[in-house]
C-alpha cells in the first residue's frame, strides 16, 4: 500500500507541475523553467518513489537507440502525412503557400524544440514512469493498458474530453506504449510522438493556428470526415507497428528491462 501511495503521489506531482507549470506561464522563459526544472524533479521523484532514476523509465543510452528514434519519427511523421493529405483531398484544408525563409527558420526552431520537450517529457511521465513502476508487479498487458489509461486523462486534460477525442487517444496511447515495450526504452516511442507532432506543426506550428505552422494553410469547418480519418490513420499504424515489428530487435543487449513478452509478439 505505501508503495502504489508513492507511486500515484510522484506520478500527480510530475503531471501538474508539467503541464500546469506550462499552463500557467505566459513568457517562454517561464515554460523553459518548467521543462528545466522537470528533470531534477523527476529524477528526485522516481527515486524517491522506488525507481532507479531515469534509466528504469527506459531513458537510456543503449545499442540501436538512435536508429530506434529516427524509425518511429518517420512512422510517426509519414502516418500524420496521410491524414493530412486525406484532409486536403477532401478539402478541409487548403495548402496556400510557404512562409518566407526568415519567418520559417525561428517557427522551426520553435516548433521543433516545443514539440521534442513536450513528446518527450509525456512519454517519461506516462510511459517511462508508469510502467517503469508497475512491470515487475502486474502483468505487462495490465501495465500497459494502465499506461494508455493515463495517457488519456492527461489528453483530455488538455483538448478537452470529447467521446471521439478519447477514442483516438486510447489508439494512440496503444501505439505509442506497443513500441514502448516492444523497443524497451522510450525512444521508439518519442520518435513516433515527436513525429506525428511535428507533421502537424507544419500546417499548424506549436500553438495550433492557421497562422503558426510553417506553410500557409486555410482551414474550412471540420466535420465527420476528420474524426473518422484520424481515427482511422491512428488504428493502420497500430497495426503497422504491431504487425511489422519494427522496433522489436533494435534495443541491443543492454535494453533489458522491459522484455517482449508472448502477449505482444
Amino acid at each position: 500500500m505505501k508503495k502504489v501511495l508513492y507511486f500515484l503521489l510522484g506520478l500527480l506531482v510530475l503531471d501538474v507541475f508539467f503541464n500546469y507549470g506550462l499552463i500557467s506561464f505566459s513568457s517562454i522563459y517561464g515554460k523553459l523553467a518548467v521543462i528545466i526544472g522537470f528533470f531534477p524533479l523527476a529524477y528526485g521523484v522516481t527515486k524517491a518513489s522506488g525507481l532507479n532514476g531515469f534509466r528504469d523509465m527506459g531513458v537510456f543510452r543503449h545499442e540501436g537507440w538512435i536508429r530506434n528514434f529516427t524509425k518511429g519519427f518517420a512512422v510517426g511523421f509519414l502516418f500524420w502525412c496521410v491524414y493530412f493529405g486525406g484532409l486536403i483531398i477532401h478539402g478541409d484544408i487548403s495548402v496556400i503557400g510557404v512562409k518566407p525563409l526568415s519567418e520559417n527558420l525561428m517557427t522551426f526552431s520553435i516548433t521543433a524544440f516545443g514539440f521534442f520537450m513536450g513528446s518527450f517529457i509525456n512519454d517519461i511521465i506516462v510511459r517511462g514512469y508508469v510502467i517503469g513502476h508497475l512491470r515487475d508487479g502486474i502483468p505487462l498487458v495490465l501495465a500497459g493498458t494502465i499506461s494508455v489509461a493515463v495517457y488519456t486523462l492527461d489528453d483530455a486534460w488538455h483538448a478537452g474530453f470529447s467521446w471521439n477525442n478519447t477514442l483516438f487517444s486510447i489508439i494512440l496511447g496503444i501505439s505509442l506504449t506497443l513500441a514502448f515495450i516492444r523497443s524497451g526504452s522510450i525512444w521508439a516511442n518519442t520518435g513516433i510522438h515527436y513525429g506525428l507532432n511535428m507533421c502537424y506543426g507544419l500546417f499548424f506550428g506549436l500553438v495550433g493556428s492557421e497562422d503558426g505552422g510553417l506553410l500557409i494553410v486555410k482551414e474550412r469547418q471540420i466535420g465527420n470526415f476528420d474524426d473518422i480519418l484520424l481515427i482511422a490513420v491512428a488504428v493502420l499504424m497500430v497495426l503497422f507497428i504491431y504487425f511489422w515489428g519494427l522496433f522489436k530487435k533494435d534495443s541491443g543487449k543492454k535494453a533489458d528491462h522491459f522484455p517482449v513478452l508472448k502477449q505482444f509478439s
